[in-house]
């Protein structure tokens, strides 16, 4: 699980992109959203799943102000916790 909090851009990180490469390689793509449907929202924390995968090999956060952040070797079963670091 990967929960975002923004400094330059949105404080959730709303509209932020999220690649996840899990150890065997499948790669998965995310938005940092809240809306699913008409006047219906979500949890804005996103949930990839790995599979047998014990862990994500790469976590790559794209801000919306344009700042990207990697995080490597990312155990399965936890919640990373990604703070836009203020560049």
């Amino acid at each position: 699980m990967v929960e975002t909090g923004g400094k330059k851009s949105d404080r959730d990180g709303i509209g932020g992109r999220v690649k996840v490469v899990g150890t065997s390689g499948l790669t998965q793509y995310f938005t940092i959203k809240t809306a699913v449907g008409y006047l219906e929202a979500s949890d804005k924390r996103l949930l990839a799943g790995l599979g047998t995968d014990p862990a994500a090999k790469l976590v790559e956060i794209q801000w919306p102000s344009g700042i990207v952040q990697k995080f490597e070797n990312v155990k399965a079963g936890q919640t990373l916790k990604a703070i836009e670091p203020a560049q």
